[in-house]
């Protein structure tokens, strides 16, 4: 036997009449599929079912990386300074054009002397 007992109060009443009113066989149902859909066990089923069967196709070769799209941080950043990405790499791709023209030193003018002054900064 409990040691306290509390009593439904007339809000809890008034809405269970209410939800009684507008229940029908379908209804639980939805709600029955509802509940064990947010039930954690059942979610960490599917979670760990849908991982290995993940890794089970990625093993075998199933998905391969097309370059296309930056499956990395690393990768991003190769993209953003046009040099092939990991996967580019692994399929042979080379450096763009934009990215070799932007590595080359700026020619200087005709004529013009090399620089012998020292940045303020470069105190070295």
């Amino acid at each position: 036997m409990a040691l306290i007992t509390v009593r439904p109060s007339k809000l809890d009443r008034w809405v269970a009449k209410a939800v009684t009113k507008h229940t029908n066989a379908g209804t639980e149902r939805a709600a029955q599929v509802v509940t064990w859909g947010a039930d954690e066990h059942v979610l960490c089923l599917l979670a760990a079912g849908w991982w290995l069967y993940r890794s089970a196709s990625s093993n075998r070769g199933d998905e391969r990386a097309t370059g296309e799209v930056a499956s990395s941080s690393q990768d991003a950043q190769r993209q953003m300074q046009g040099q092939p990405t990991g996967a580019q790499q692994a399929q042979g791709a080379e450096p763009s054009a934009k990215m070799t023209d932007q590595n080359q030193p700026a020619a200087a003018p005709q004529g013009a002397e090399p620089s012998t002054k020292k940045m303020p900064d470069q105190g070295c």
